[in-house]
């Protein structure tokens, strides 16, 4: 079908209203080409694809001001108000502790990794803080241990005391 004759079957079926039977068949059929593993994997999106640092960054900077704006004293208070009593349940404290004990032992396990290698680590009171701090031939390295999609790569621009940093990205579950 050509452009022109799409064009005039577009305008000819807009404001028409599908019957219940049409809408059936139409999600039977839909449900079917779901099913086809040939038609899903043509039809992913995103999977599979991995965007360049580069276009990570353009990401990041389209986005930067738009997120976090302040809020009025008076949505603060709102927002206070509604949080004050609010009872987090078990699973959810277990889920949050286990989420932190993971990054705790991809930490010391690095730890450990490094100090095979030579390094000597150490722990800072500096802000912001790396989760491991190395040095090892007169080179200080701040290490941080990511489990995010997209780290603030930017938040140690003005930090000069490092020789290096280095970014260890991982994925819950303990993949790169």
């Amino acid at each position: 079908m050509n452009v022109e004759t799409r064009k005039k079957l577009s305008e000819a079926n807009k404001g028409k209203k599908l019957s219940e039977v049409t809408k059936k068949k139409l999600s039977e059929i839909s449900k079917r080409r779901w099913k086809d593993l040939n038609f899903r994997k043509k039809n992913t999106g995103m999977s599979g694809y991995h965007h360049t640092i580069e276009t990570k960054e353009r990401m990041s900077k389209a986005q930067k001001g738009k997120h976090n704006i302040p809020c009025k004293e008076e949505t603060k208070l709102k927002i206070s108000k509604a949080e004050k009593g609010r009872k987090i349940s078990e699973e959810h404290k277990r889920k949050i502790i286990s989420g932190s004990k993971e990054h705790q032992k991809v930490i010391l396990d690095e730890i450990e990794r490094l100090r095979k290698e030579g390094y000597k680590t150490l722990n800072g009171d500096l802000q912001p803080r790396p989760d491991i701090i190395a040095r090892k031939d007169g080179k200080v390295i701040a290490i941080e241990v990511e489990f995010r999609k997209y780290p603030n790569y930017e938040k140690y621009n003005n930090i000069n005391f490092f020789d290096d940093i280095h970014w260890i990205r991982k994925t819950h579950g303990g993949g790169l």
